[in-house]
């Protein structure tokens, strides 16, 4: 996490389970995103795109 979880929680205005909750589902996400959008970048014939 690029922020400390207590920093996340008092930013948010929120208790430290719920900021950690919401950071680890965030990160989650955009693996997921990253990785479906690595596949869509890459071509038919096996190269990834420039």
């Amino acid at each position: 996490m690029m922020m400390d979880g207590d920093a996340l929680a008092r930013r948010l205005g929120i208790d430290l389970f719920r900021s950690r909750a919401c950071a680890s589902e965030l990160a989650l996400w955009w693996r997921l995103t990253g990785n479906t959008l690595a596949k869509i970048a890459e071509r038919s014939d096996g190269n990834r795109a420039a």
